[in-house]
């Protein structure tokens, strides 16, 4: 929902929906849990709660969402982040707001993916108190973070394993998200045969445009067996 005609659409609900087509949406990145403003913060929920309850006719499977960044703070030759300055009062207010992305989980199928916040230590230590949100895996993103936050965030998947529902597919170099097509970057994808195969989730090839999406998805299913 980033594109903003599609965005439109969704909103508007002038799409159809195909009885042989399951509708999973990536809700749009500008939300975060980071904000200070607290007004913003309940108009987003607000505006959330609006368009799930305006499609629930439409059958829609997923809503995948990003907890959004924390802010950076130039620091005397360095960056950090303004969440680790002032450490309490950020897990304080991550801790009520997750709270509330859970309570809406309860009704609505919403699902958090691995980008942004979730990287932090403490976000993953709050949303393993979570009992409604399910997970959206980018494999593209795992592998892309480092080596020992890699670890951990695969440390973490593996404890909620039931509760991933969705699993993002592209390809990169290990130093940065690129999205490239399956087979074009360094990912061992067999790494992930367990989540990918026995865990029965939706899976988005996430690469643009179609043609390479398509080529994409060949080779995926090469790789697998799945031909």
């Amino acid at each position: 929902m980033n594109n903003p005609f599609f965005f439109y659409e969704v909103i508007n609900q002038k799409y159809k929906a195909s009885l042989n087509v399951n509708l999973l949406f990536h809700l749009p990145e500008s939300f975060s849990v980071f904000i200070l403003e607290e007004e913003v913060f309940k108009a987003y929920i607000s505006h959330l709660e609006r368009l799930f309850k305006a499609n629930i006719d439409k059958k829609v499977k997923l809503y995948t969402i990003h907890l959004g960044n924390p802010t950076p703070l130039a620091f005397c030759g360095e960056k950090r982040y303004v969440s680790d300055i002032f450490y309490e009062f950020f897990k304080d207010m991550l801790e009520k707001r997750i709270k509330i992305l859970d309570e809406l989980a309860e009704n609505y199928p919403l699902a958090v993916e691995n980008a942004g916040g979730f990287h932090k230590d403490e976000v993953r230590k709050i949303l393993k108190k979570t009992e409604n949100l399910k997970f959206t895996m980018d494999i593209g993103h795992l592998e892309s973070v480092g080596e020992e936050t890699k670890k951990k965030e695969l440390a973490f998947f593996k404890k909620m394993r039931k509760r991933i529902v969705n699993i993002h597919l592209h390809d990169n170099h290990k130093l940065q998200d690129e999205h490239l097509p399956i087979g074009k970057g360094k990912i061992n994808f067999f790494l992930y045969k367990d989540f990918i195969l026995h865990q029965d989730p939706y899976i988005i090839i996430e690469v643009r445009p179609v043609h390479d999406a398509m080529r994409s998805l060949e080779t995926f299913k090469q790789m697998f067996g799945l031909l």
